[in-house]
């Protein structure tokens, strides 16, 4: 697999869970870049354990032993970064902007793309746990 289908929006909007090896793919900030490096930091933080305030677990275990992991779990400025590729909206200026600015970016670049797509943001802010 490579990050082109990983990231084929809309469907990982919609659905945002990720394995170990998915997480590390997409090289995200604050993440670590290794499966193992991500799965660590899972057992040391304890996702598996944790629950969304509906009492839905946030970790669940695949047929074959992996585990996958929902986005709410990786820090918010990860998350606005799988958007972001996700929409192709990570520009050279990214890291200089505000993250108010970096949300209406993201928000123009999927209008701009599609209405199907920006009406999939609605979707996306509420599973992804973004404001």
């Amino acid at each position: 697999m490579n990050v082109a289908q990983l990231l084929d929006a809309p469907s990982k909007l919609c659905a945002p869970w990720f394995r170990a090896a998915e997480i590390a793919l997409l090289n995200l900030p604050d993440l670590p870049d290794t499966s193992r490096g991500i799965e660590e930091l899972a057992e040391a933080e304890g996702w598996s354990q944790r629950t969304a305030q509906d009492g839905t677990p946030l970790a669940r275990s695949k047929p074959g032993g992996s585990m996958e992991y929902h986005a709410t779990l990786f820090p918010e400025l990860t998350r606005k970064m799988i958007l972001g590729k996700v929409l192709g909206a990570i520009t050279d200026g990214w890291a200089e902007m505000t993250a108010s600015q970096q949300e209406a970016h993201i928000v123009w670049v999927a209008e701009k793309a599609s209405p199907e797509l920006g009406s999939y943001l609605t979707i996306f802010t509420r599973e992804w746990g973004l404001q």
